[in-house]
């Protein structure tokens, strides 16, 4: 055999080669279409499945949301889930929070996988108690600031004498801090007597239903106290930073256990403010619609007497 002999047999050889390497190639590419459409299909199949299976649940009237129900709590019986309050079943799987223990949906444990049944059995926490944590950082970023105390003007109702009380606001310059160990706001006046202040009193954490911020001084509705405590700090910036110090306090000091109680005092509290609202415009309105009266009098006995 010559050496062309040999030259064109290899080229032979190369030329095979090239052309399986472009046939398997081409069977690669074929089975990865193949493969994603299969799991295009399986998508579509599962999603399908889920709808008509939730459609013949709701016929059915099962996962009714709580809701339609007589009772507006949610019972800790692992019947419902405590944050829709739609019933679990083969379709809405029960889980529990790790943090606050309540029997929730994937949907409102915030479970990625939460269809046609599926559940991811690892420890998680609610969108709740993961907003609580971060909060819970924060605030240990503040506490010791809050423990520290400011320096603030704290207006309490005057002292009244043999007739009791006054609904007027006195100023008492106090020192305002956190008392962690117990979860209570404590001040007391910046006056002494026998080495004590002259005048102090603390707020229990819990109890502070409602924050507001009027540009001039911090207004605090507490339970049981028909008039909002004010703090006046010395400057804008140092009351902008206690507003949000005292939120997250309450947030994060707040029991579990008292936190549905703190909700509906919260939800009593809004309820009056809108009746006194509603009250004070009515009376603002009469006051209006009395004071135009006299004016149209006044105006038409002149008009008289100049005629």
């Amino acid at each position: 055999m010559n050496l062309a002999a040999v030259a064109s047999q290899l080229r032979e050889v190369k030329a095979a080669d090239a052309g399986a390497a472009l046939q398997a190639g081409a069977a690669a590419a074929s089975v990865a279409s193949v493969w994603q459409a299969g799991k295009d299909r399986a998508r579509g199949a599962l999603q399908n499945i889920a709808g008509e299976a939730q459609a013949k649940a709701n016929l059915l009237g099962i996962g009714a949301s709580a809701s339609s129900s007589s009772g507006n709590a949610i019972a800790h019986d692992g019947v419902r889930c405590e944050g829709c309050g739609d019933r679990f079943g083969f379709l809405r799987r029960r889980q529990t929070c790790g943090s606050c223990d309540r029997y929730l949906c994937g949907v409102c444990l915030g479970s990625s996988v939460a269809v046609a049944g599926i559940s991811c059995f690892c420890g998680s926490v609610c969108p709740r108690c993961r907003e609580l944590g971060e909060r819970g950082g924060e605030f240990e970023r503040i506490k010791a600031k809050m423990e520290e105390g400011a320096n603030v003007s704290i207006g309490l109702p005057k002292k009244g004498g043999l007739f009791g009380g006054s609904s007027e606001k006195r100023k008492v310059v106090s020192w305002f801090s956190l008392q962690s160990s117990t979860g209570s706001l404590v001040w007391g006046s910046l006056e002494q007597k026998g080495g004590r202040p002259a005048e102090e009193g603390k707020v229990n954490v819990s109890d502070v239903l409602h924050i507001r911020n009027t540009g001039l001084m911090l207004e605090l509705s507490v339970k049981g106290q028909t008039a909002p405590m004010t703090l006046e700090f010395g400057s804008a910036d140092e009351r902008e930073s206690w507003t949000r110090y005292l939120e997250l306090a309450v947030e994060v000091l707040t029991p579990e256990s008292e936190r549905a109680e703190q909700e509906a005092a919260r939800a009593n509290h809004r309820s009056k403010e809108l009746e006194e609202r509603r009250a004070l415009n009515e009376e603002r309105k009469k006051q209006l619609s009395a004071g135009l009266g006299m004016r149209f009098t006044a105006e038409a006995m002149i008009n008289r007497n100049s005629g």
